[in-house]
């Protein structure tokens, strides 16, 4: 459960984003899977996902360009489903594990189907191929996407929207024995430019490093500039910063590809938003595991929390960021069993404060210590639940013995 007021965009970020941030190296998984799934295979093999017709009783629907490019209407179900999975920790192993749970229609493109989506041919097929399916909730969530799916490209994606994304009528449709389902031919070529469209469109929808959960509005009260936070430019330029920070040249490589009109306006974590967040709480009920995948271990070698070798020498070297980090931590809990993550950010990033704690890349030294461990993370070394920050019960024995070095 997560509540509480937030007066500028790094208490936001840190007390309503940063708890359900995802696994750094899970998502750079899917990034690499989605990303190669979409750029090496050959036209006639994919099938790509594009966030239309939501209210046009479209969604599922195939559409095939003479060349043999299938593209599928949806809704946010499908972002919704990747990033629940990736929350688990769950990604696909390779290209072909993405494709064969495409092919096999195990991707769901709608919560819950409506009019034409329902239709049947004469055979008693469905139109709509990717049709609902059992999706979990986000119980006053919202998957924001970072860069619009629909909006802000370099080029003139309008007139490549106009050319594809139409809605058509049922008989446009029809049962292919080839493909064995129904699809609509279009009378038209994908061309390179068309195709990098397509690529553009589908990556900034399913990849999950352009994705973010905030509360939605109706869990949000006070000024109301910020009551749809994610759609607004202060939000957005500061998950930006905070992607390019922490995943660096594979945000870089991402903006590329999905053809981003990167403009970066420098957006402080003091940026003054004023907003109370009442009850919302993250679906409790685990994503169903749609593909077969791997999963990024939450262990380093060994089976020991990656942290444990390391506190030793963060303990030993005042300069670096997570002894800085922990220290502002046992100076905020003093005798308590936890301390508050608003106060540890004020103590690390306060320009008048104390230069032993002074963290000027906060947020992602922040994250890597409150996140299960991964590839490239400090270790998981913290709890954060809210404004609660608790020490991370396995490497708590290590934490109490270096204690007083951390604070000498």
């Amino acid at each position: 459960m997560h509540r509480g007021e937030a007066q500028t965009l790094g208490d936001f970020y840190l007390r309503f984003v940063t708890p359900n941030e995802l696994d750094v190296a899970v998502v750079k998984q899917w990034w690499k899977v989605l990303h190669d799934y979409a750029t090496t295979l050959k036209t006639r093999e994919l099938v790509l996902f594009v966030r239309k017709m939501e209210h046009e009783q479209r969604r599922g629907f195939v559409t095939r360009t003479q060349d043999g490019l299938r593209y599928v209407f949806s809704d946010n179900s499908l972002a919704k489903s990747i990033y629940l999975l990736a929350r688990r920790g769950f990604a696909p192993a390779d290209v072909n594990d993405f494709r064969e749970c495409v092919e096999t229609f195990r991707l769901k493109c709608m919560q819950r189907s409506n009019g034409d989506e329902n239709a049947k041919d004469a055979d008693g097929r469905y139109y709509s191929q990717f049709r609902k399916g059992s999706l979990p909730s986000l119980n006053g969530w919202f998957l924001a996407h970072i860069h619009s799916v629909n909006e802000a490209y370099q080029e003139n994606y309008r007139a490549f929207e106009a050319r594809y994304f139409i809605r058509g009528e049922l008989p446009d449709w029809s049962y292919d024995p080839t493909l064995g389902y129904i699809v609509r031919n279009l009378d038209l070529k994908c061309s390179e430019s068309d195709r990098k469209f397509f690529i553009a469109h589908f990556l900034r929808f399913l990849v999950p490093m352009n994705h973010f959960l905030v509360p939605l509005g109706n869990h949000m009260s006070g000024n109301p500039m910020f009551k749809d936070i994610s759609s607004t430019e202060e939000m957005l330029s500061y998950m930006r910063q905070i992607r390019a920070n922490v995943y660096q040249e594979a945000w870089l490589e991402f903006e590329k590809t999905t053809l981003c009109q990167v403009v970066y306006s420098d957006m402080p974590d003091t940026t003054v938003i004023g907003v109370t967040v009442e009850d919302a709480t993250v679906g409790s009920s685990p994503a169903k595991k749609k593909i077969s995948v791997v999963h990024t271990a939450k262990v380093s070698e060994n089976g020991m929390p990656k942290a444990l070798r390391k506190i030793p020498r963060w303990a030993t070297n005042p300069d670096c960021n997570p002894y800085r980090i922990i220290r502002a931590y046992y100076i905020s809990a003093a005798d308590a069993p936890y301390a508050s993550a608003a106060e540890i950010r004020r103590l690390c990033t306060d320009a008048n404060g104390d230069p032993r704690l002074a963290v000027p890349a906060f947020n992602p030294s922040w994250r890597d210590l409150t996140h299960v461990d991964s590839s490239q993370s400090y270790g998981q070394v913290f709890v954060l639940e809210g404004d609660r920050v608790s020490i991370y019960p396995p490497v708590s024995e290590a934490m109490a013995q270096f204690r007083e070095q951390f604070l000498a």
